[in-house]
């Protein structure tokens, strides 16, 4: 799972480059663009196919979390790792926590470029115009979105140094990174239009129907029971 953060991360600076490459450009073929994302996920499959071969024996990982943390683990389930420099845990610690700060960086400036070369264009139409505000839109709340991830580093940091322990601190570095794959579809859904137009008249619209059914239902057996009791 670490390794959908990181992915998520490097597609995330993708959006923005390709945004503001196609204001100037033509959009690039699909082939080109498969190309690119694959790449893009080079590093994040080779987290994942190491982290699966880098976990300790659990007898020890708990021997050791009993002795350095006084938590009772004899029933739980656990997983871990003795030794962080060990190669492979380190890469994926530095993968995880390392890229955050630039990547960051050049979304907000990519960000910029993009608002100011949209209000610059004279040849764009109207229409082309606000498909791309609403696309930067969503973008711009999807960049919000690593300030989670910021934390999650922030609290994973603390405890990793031992600066300080707690299960609250623990829970926090992954509940933290939770929000992100459950918003960042839902600002697609809401800021992309034919997502949002799609949802209200598919998905709304069935419910509304469902809903009117049932009070047509319930108003016309209360209306039978008014009658009844009128006679």
């Amino acid at each position: 799972m670490l390794h959908c953060y990181s992915h998520w991360l490097w597609s995330l600076l993708f959006s923005f480059v390709y945004r503001y490459y196609i204001l100037g450009h033509s959009a690039p073929k699909t082939r080109t663009v498969v190309i690119i994302i694959i790449l893009l996920y080079i590093p994040s499959f080779f987290q994942f196919v190491i982290f699966c071969f880098a976990s300790d024996d659990v007898t020890e990982v708990k021997n050791s979390i009993v002795k350095k943390l006084g938590y009772d683990v004899g029933k739980e389930c656990v997983s871990g790792h003795l030794n962080i420099f060990d190669w492979k845990i380190m890469f994926t610690i530095l993968h995880m926590t390392l890229p955050i700060t630039p990547v960051y960086t050049a979304i907000l400036i990519l960000r910029r470029m993009t608002m100011a070369k949209l209000r610059a264009e004279r040849v764009m139409s109207e229409n082309s115009k606000h498909l791309h505000a609403q696309l930067l839109k969503a973008l711009t709340v999807q960049a919000c979105l690593p300030i989670f991830f910021v934390f999650a580093v922030i609290t994973y940091t603390v405890g990793q140094l031992g600066f300080y322990n707690h299960p609250l601190l623990e829970y926090a570095t992954f509940l933290l990174g939770s929000f992100i794959p459950m918003l960042s579809p839902l600002t697609s859904f809401y800021f992309v239009r034919p997502y949002r137009l799609w949802i209200r008249n598919r998905l709304l619209c069935m419910y509304r129907k469902t809903s009117s059914q049932s009070v047509s239902r319930i108003t016309t057996l209360y209306g039978s029971q008014e009658t009844s009791k009128g006679f």
